[in-house]
């Protein structure tokens, strides 16, 4: 497949210096020309849910139907009271859904939305960034 996923494709996951948020900071800043500072992985888990739900509304509006390079925001499928505590960015390939994301133990991969589910994520929602044209900071 020919797609500008699949120079991120394999790289390997690091809590401190290469996790999800990391992962979509570059591709909004490669893509979209926006400099994104996102809370990292670990303490994006720690943050209370409100708190992360602010952020959200502050970089990105919820959208019912995303566009290429849309946040999805996911959580671990079950956990129904969490907010999301994993991103990645949606695209579409042959009209099927597919995330890109940078998962421990994986790395980055690019899969379809459908196959989710058998990596114990769901979806929460996708978003759209507010910024289009200026730097987000935190």
């Amino acid at each position: 497949m020919d797609h500008w996923s699949q120079k991120y494709v394999g790289r390997r996951y690091d809590a401190t210096t290469y996790n999800c948020t990391h992962l979509v900071a570059e591709v909004a800043r490669r893509h979209l020309g926006l400099s994104v500072i996102l809370p990292d992985q670990q303490e994006w888990r720690g943050t209370d849910p409100a708190d992360v739900a602010q952020l959200g509304f502050d970089y990105a509006e919820e959208v019912s139907t995303p566009s290429e390079f849309d946040v999805v925001l996911m959580r671990l499928r079950g956990r129904r009271r969490t907010v999301g505590s994993h991103i990645g960015i949606h695209s579409m390939v042959a009209d099927q859904a597919w995330v890109l994301h940078n998962i421990e133990r994986m790395g980055v991969t690019f899969v379809p939305e459908s196959r989710l589910q058998s990596m114990f994520l769901e979806r929460v929602g996708y978003y759209r960034w507010k910024f289009p044209s200026r730097t987000a900071a935190r």
